[in-house]
């Protein structure tokens, strides 16, 4: 079985003034990046919210996809679903799983932490080494997670300069190129 965990963080964030910030939690990101992770076998899916009401929610649509309606209305999303748990920080994740190697990701490069693609597959090819992909909503990351990670991913480059994708898409992306 694969070893890679996708992490989607909300907090610590940042927004465009750089402010520490909680992100709003999004159902269509979780659902899209539940079914991004089935698609590539990841093995799990972490979501991040240190706000209560918002993991209540998030959970309902979890939890919403687990009951046998849904399953007979759509299995496909039931079984992405089964993917996710909801965490309330990065710290109680940590708890969960000893020793991974965390590797963040971002729109920048980071020069002393960058690892590109072909390289981190080599790593995820390892059966024994537990990965933890992170993720960032708003603007990015805080500088606390990319300070934890021992990796940042390098960033997505595409035709143009243009380089904000949304969530749901840099995440399929990477795990495209990863896997």
């Amino acid at each position: 079985m694969m070893m890679i965990n996708l992490v989607l963080v909300h907090y610590p964030c940042v927004d465009k003034n750089h402010d520490t910030v909680a992100t709003a939690a999004f159902p269509l990101d979780v659902q899209d990046i539940a079914r991004s992770c089935a698609t590539f076998g990841v093995k799990r899916f972490f979501v991040v919210h240190p706000e209560p009401r918002q993991r209540e929610f998030l959970q309902s649509v979890v939890d919403f996809w687990a009951k046998e309606e849904a399953r007979q209305w759509n299995e496909s999303r039931s079984v992405a679903l089964e993917l996710v748990e909801i965490l309330p920080s990065l710290e109680a994740l940590l708890e969960k799983i000893s020793n991974p190697l965390l590797v963040t990701t971002s729109a920048s490069l980071n020069p002393e932490k960058n690892i590109i693609f072909s390289d981190l597959k080599k790593i995820t090819s390892d059966p024994d080494r537990e990965i933890l992909l992170i993720l960032g909503t708003g603007y990015g990351l805080h500088k606390s997670v990319f300070e934890q990670s021992a990796l940042q991913l390098e960033p997505i480059y595409g035709a143009s300069n243009y380089n904000h994708l949304s969530v749901r898409s840099a995440a399929a992306i990477i795990l495209s190129r990863l896997i």
